[in-house]
């Protein structure tokens, strides 16, 4: 695993796994930790040691992994199956048992306030989960096969991106309140909640505001496969395999 300053270009650390190859890897939302996953097993490392803090044990591939914003939870989509961990202990918190043949989860996502995690199905529905009791609160319909989920900053609403466009869902009344039909299979939040940056892996990325109306877009020489803000959302990174471009969101890349 490499690790590089952002800023400078600067390669931090080169950590060798032996011989595993990594399958899937995510950030803490305070960068102090990363969780790997590398054939069937899953791990935490403390970034500040550069030195691996827990090793989860043995699963299945990870459809989908993400931390909780506090950075205390750890949850991967394995099968389907949905398993959260403590990142403190490296202890199981939840397992979250899925049906066989139906429940493949390949999204997750953790609300702002870590108390909340949606799980994306295939082909068109998503799942409301509490995390301290691993019930079940809500199941979300939609009308396409939908690819990424995430929550507002503020936990009011959650925003599904799917091929026939974006359904924006009240998490107060459980409704739906805005939609667009521009398709949306990636999306990302602003820090301050007031804009939505969506793309359809193609060369443009639309900015849309709080009622779902268009605010602007960027367009880039190769497909988006991945976009996100920075944390003060002064910034757009979009990224595809190995190319990655930095927007400013009201001008252009940087």
């Amino acid at each position: 695993m490499k690790f590089w300053d952002v800023a400078t270009g600067a390669l931090l650390w080169n950590i060798k796994l032996q011989d595993d190859e990594i399958w899937d890897a995510c950030f803490s939302p305070d960068i102090s930790f990363l969780a790997t996953h590398s054939r069937g097993k899953a791990a935490i490392w403390d970034l500040n040691l550069g030195a691996q803090k827990h090793e989860l044990g043995k699963t299945s591939l990870f459809h989908s992994s993400t931390f909780s914003a506090n950075g205390l939870l750890f949850a991967g989509a394995s099968d389907w199956d949905i398993i959260i961990w403590n990142t403190v202990t490296g202890a199981v918190r939840q397992t979250i048992k899925g049906q066989s043949g139906r429940d493949n989860a390949t999204c997750l996502a953790f609300s702002p306030n870590s108390q909340l995690l949606a799980s994306a199905h295939e082909p068109d529905y998503v799942k409301l989960w509490d995390v301290i009791t691993g019930t079940q609160i809500y199941i979300f319909e939609t009308c396409g096969h939908l690819i990424r989920v995430v929550f507002s900053p503020d936990n009011q609403f959650l925003a599904i991106g799917h091929y026939n466009g974006i359904v924006l869902w009240d998490l107060t009344t459980y409704r739906l309140c805005k939609n667009s039909s521009k398709s949306a299979a990636i999306i990302a939040y602003s820090p301050d909640g007031k804009t939505l940056a969506s793309t359809c892996f193609s060369k443009v990325i639309e900015l849309w505001d709080l009622n779902m109306e268009f605010l602007n877009q960027e367009s880039s020489s190769t497909s988006t496969q991945e976009i996100e803000f920075s944390s003060d959302g002064k910034l757009l990174i979009s990224s595809l395999d190995r190319d990655i471009s930095i927007w400013n969101p009201s001008q252009e890349i940087l």
